[in-house]
């Protein structure tokens, strides 16, 4: 699931605008902890025609597992994250900021998405009734909670990797690799993948003897583990 960040949303115009091409956003994860609880991303228009952009927040509600839902609150109060703003104009070559701040510090760990989408004409009323839909962006906002860390363990057997998280916040597994020697050439490379706080995953590896090694994100934090 977050690995599909991206949102192809199909639809059928009578000529094809080239504003599926145009739109660019920064980033597609954002951090909010105490300490950091406002960030931002940038929207930029690559292409020759103006775009018009809306911009929505919702939080998620159990990512990635079986009990997933989406919870879509217009007051930001009540949601708990405050984007800025929620409509944009941007001119060809132009880059705005939209502004990303947690409302509240949460226990555990919260998720938000973050969709900019462009729309066919100006943005003429609140809910843009009747503006057809182009191609949605989409950002993952997480809040973390005090003091967050996760703690990660794993159980190898053979080629299957099971990866546990007992700690309070998920962690990022990147930079994946299994080397038969010292040699980057020797080097087979293992997709990113997350686990959230108290859940488990399990991944198929290249090969079955050699030792796993992966960078652990979170927050701004950064470790290192092997199994």
């Amino acid at each position: 699931m977050f690995a599909r960040i991206v949102l192809a949303i199909a639809v059928l115009l009578s000529s094809m605008s080239s504003a599926q091409a145009q739109l660019k956003i920064s980033d597609i994860f954002v951090d909010l902890f105490p300490g950091r609880p406002s960030n931002q991303i940038f929207a930029s228009n690559l292409g020759d025609e103006r775009l018009y952009l809306k911009v929505t927040a919702e939080e998620v509600l159990n990512p990635g597992l079986e009990g997933e839902v989406t919870r879509n609150v217009k007051d930001p109060r009540e949601l708990g994250l405050l984007v800025s703003p929620q409509r944009l104009v941007l001119d060809p070559g132009e880059e705005k900021r939209i502004r990303l701040v947690a409302l509240e510090n949460p226990t555990a760990d919260r998720f938000f998405k973050v969709t900019v989408t462009p729309v066919v004409g100006e943005v003429e009323s609140e809910d843009l009734i009747g503006v057809k839909v182009l191609i949605a962006y989409a950002a993952w906002v997480f809040v973390r909670p005090e003091g967050a860390a996760p703690k990660i363990s794993g159980v190898r057997n053979g080629r299957t990797l099971t990866v546990r998280n007992t700690g309070n916040t998920h962690a990022e597994l990147t930079g994946g690799k299994q080397c038969t020697s010292s040699s980057r050439d020797s080097c087979a490379s293992i997709d990113r993948f997350r686990v959230l706080a108290g859940q488990e995953k399990t991944i198929s590896l290249p090969r079955e003897r050699e030792t796993v090694e992966f960078k652990i994100l979170y927050a701004d934090q950064v470790g290192e583990i092997s199994f």
